[in-house]
């Protein structure tokens, strides 16, 4: 079992009092929960199609070695959970490398799981996510 969420991934927005905005025009996907990841991720191609703003670049260390990715300014919005990851997400390719085909836009990391109770019930095949 693969522990995917419904996600809203949009611009980060905040209000004149620095209150995060939910993402009314963002774009539902799904996100797995990657407890081997140390941050958040968001695919690059779906950044592209966001316009989401790229900030920067950064070297990542991945399956394939050391390489440099660029970096988003970016909300993930989790509505089942009501809340709402903001900042920096490095863009990452999540595509099926034999198919071409993707599941999931984003990865939630650690940077995610560090807010979040995650429990997996092996017996019955579930995982169940809370947040503090």
């Amino acid at each position: 079992m693969v522990p995917s969420i419904r996600v809203v991934i949009g611009h980060y927005r905040i209000d004149s009092e620095y209150h995060i905005l939910p993402e009314e025009d963002g774009e539902p996907a799904i996100a797995l929960v990657d407890t081997g990841a140390t941050q958040s991720c968001i695919d690059i191609a779906f950044a592209k199609k966001l316009e989401l703003p790229a900030i920067d670049r950064v070297p990542i260390a991945g399956v394939s070695g050391v390489e440099l990715h660029d970096v988003y300014m970016a909300q993930i919005h989790i509505p089942d959970l009501n809340f709402t990851q903001h900042g920096r997400f490095a863009g990452v390719d999540l595509g099926d490398l034999d198919t071409g085909e993707q599941f999931h836009h984003a990865l939630l990391g650690r940077t995610f799981l560090q807010n979040a109770i995650m429990i997996y019930d092996g017996v019955r095949g579930q995982v169940t996510i809370t947040v503090k």
